[in-house]
């Protein structure tokens, strides 16, 4: 099949569209780029991925070669088409649209993360790689969080949207609840919370909230303990995604 060389291109003309919200709720799917991604894509969930756009120089690349060999859909364009089709300045030439998951309706296993208006995407992303280094299973997205499958958080996950469950949910409060009854202690990054030693055994859940105004009333409300995260200097804060990576250590290794 001859490359596609055109920006109005249907395939490109999809691809494009999968850069904005409306388009990946449209068409039920949302883009991964670079070969990093990609590969690890291909390698976890290839019968997911509706197709792979890749420039001619990548023709015998090994991610190609394993998508081929994986029977996904390939199509190849000109560099040109590929900027139209991506959201990086300095595309690595290739990306693949890939189906959203289906709702999740079994309970949780395993250890969760509930996060409560993580709004900036590169966070949400460095979370959700986090998350899934220390062997979170699923990740309640509450109010005021951005939009999990856009391209920032996609890249900033590396890989972690192809492995963890991503439930988007409204107010955390009431699933918290819900989380409680199934077993599971909820801890909470507070600054009114308590340091030290936490008393925990069996399932756990944590909790993060925004960096500007931390977690609602509702969401600390319904958490089993409240914990604050000594600091010896004079910030006042941390970055959402490092107390995050700090909780999930705390919480997950005692």
């Amino acid at each position: 099949m001859e490359p596609i060389t055109s920006v109005k291109n249907d395939t490109i003309a999809l691809f494009h569209s999968l850069l904005e919200k409306k388009g990946r709720r449209i068409h039920g799917l949302f883009s991964a780029e670079g070969t990093r991604l990609v590969g690890e894509c291909v390698a976890r969930i290839p019968k997911r991925i509706s197709m792979l756009l890749y420039t001619q120089e990548l023709e015998e690349h090994p991610v190609v070669e394993a998508a081929r060999l994986a029977g996904v859909p390939l199509r190849c364009c000109t560099p040109h088409c590929m900027k139209k089709a991506t959201d990086s300045q300095n595309s690595q030439g290739v990306v693949c649209a890939i189906h959203l998951p289906g709702r999740v309706e079994d309970e949780p296993r395993g250890n969760l993360l509930a996060l409560d208006g993580i709004s900036d995407p590169g966070n949400l992303g460095t979370i959700l790689r986090t998350a899934w280094a220390f062997g979170v299973s699923r990740v309640y997205l509450g109010e005021g969080c951005a939009d999990v499958y856009a391209p920032k958080v996609v890249r900033s996950g590396m890989g972690a949207h192809f492995v963890l469950q991503l439930v988007s949910c409204g107010s955390l409060g009431p699933l918290l609840e819900e989380v409680k009854a199934q077993g599971y202690q909820v801890i909470g990054a507070h600054l009114k919370g308590k340091s030290g030693n936490l008393p925990l055994n069996g399932l756990r859940c944590v909790v993060i909230g925004s960096e500007a105004r931390g977690m609602s009333e509702e969401t600390a409300a319904a958490c089993t303990h409240l914990y604050r995260i000594p600091m010896e200097g004079a910030a006042e804060s941390l970055n959402a995604a490092v107390a995050a990576g700090i909780m999930m250590d705390r919480v997950f290794h005692t």
